[in-house]
């Protein structure tokens, strides 16, 4: 069998293919049974690069044991409903560098112990509601570098147990209040690198866990006083290259736990003098490459009197 030939995974074999030039090995289901029944309780797939283009039904029924299942780098722009069905120890799922365009309500509903589900890289222009219906033990998903315009309030609403999310590198320029209500464990939220231009005051309504938020390289141009209200838990807050004008008094009202302040890169000619005072435990603010270092550098110096921080302007 030849590498270029491979374009989809039957159902009789699974293979584990070597780079070009190099000899392949192809595991069939007998050999796969004897595995599992010789007690081997976790096994791990990888086929990527392959040039697959589709996969059959039934190719993973049975495959109880399965817990890692790498599909990245390939050719594949949609799912047959029930592809997932057959891995029920399915606990990460890699499906990167693809051309998936949508993907279907329910398609991994049997996964109930998947934690970890990555599907950067793809054509995803929507994520349709049920998507993740059955993803009760999620922990991370990544869903970087997609042509993802928009986020409702339900998109993520059954991901109860999510931990890290990753957005950026879409074209998101809309959520909607309180997208990320039921995700009470989330510590990780990334969204930078994409076209968000303000940022509603629920938008974050419920993450009180938060440790990581992500905002840099979007179009945002200032800050309203209850927009970080709910996340009492930050501690590192990245706004660099977006738009900001003006640092208000209650920018970052709520951030009791802030430590680290990222907002070099921004158009700020205007900072309140009482604007970092309110942040506890803040320990580092950057304000490299504003105007208001050349416009205003006494303001600078009037905040950093004023301040148990540090302020970095280079």
């Amino acid at each position: 069998m030849k590498i270029n030939a491979l374009v989809s995974i039957s159902f009789t074999i699974i293979a584990f293919l070597k780079p070009f030039n190099c000899q392949l090995f192809v595991l069939n289901r007998t050999l796969l049974e004897q595995w599992l029944d010789n007690g081997i309780m976790g096994i791990y797939i990888d086929v990527s690069d392959k040039n697959i283009s589709s996969i059959e039904k039934n190719t993973f029924n049975d495959l109880k044991n399965l817990t890692e299942l790498i599909i990245s780098n390939n050719l594949i722009v949609s799912f047959e409903m029930g592809v997932f069905d057959g891995p029920v120890d399915l606990n990460s799922l890699e499906i990167n560098f693809n051309l998936i365009e949508i993907l279907e309500a329910g398609i991994f509903r049997n996964l109930k112990k998947l934690e970890h589900l990555f599907l950067s890289g793809n054509r995803l222009k929507n994520i349709e509601q049920g998507v993740f219906e059955g993803l009760s033990n999620l922990v991370e998903l990544k869903i970087s570098q997609n042509n993802i315009t928009s986020i409702n309030s339900v998109t993520f609403s059954s991901l109860i147990r999510l931990e890290e999310l990753y957005l950026d590198n879409n074209v998101i320029n809309n959520i909607e209040p309180k997208s990320f209500a039921k995700n009470e464990n989330m510590t990780v939220l990334v969204l930078g690198s994409n076209q968000l231009s303000s940022l509603d005051s629920k938008m974050f309504y419920g993450l009180t866990q938060l440790k990581v938020l992500f905002l840099s390289q979007n179009q945002i141009s200032s800050i309203e006083s209850e927009t970080f209200l709910e996340l009492s838990s930050l501690a590192e807050l990245f706004l660099t290259n977006n738009r900001i004008l003006t640092l208000k008094e209650s920018s970052f009202k709520g951030l009791e736990n802030l430590q680290e302040l990222e907002l070099s890169f921004n158009k700020i000619i205007s900072i309140n003098r009482q604007v970092f005072q309110s942040l506890p435990k803040l320990q580092v603010v950057y304000l490299g490459a504003n105007p208001i270092i050349l416009v205003a550098p006494e303001i600078i110096t009037d905040v950093l009197c004023s301040s148990r921080c540090e302020i970095i302007i280079n």
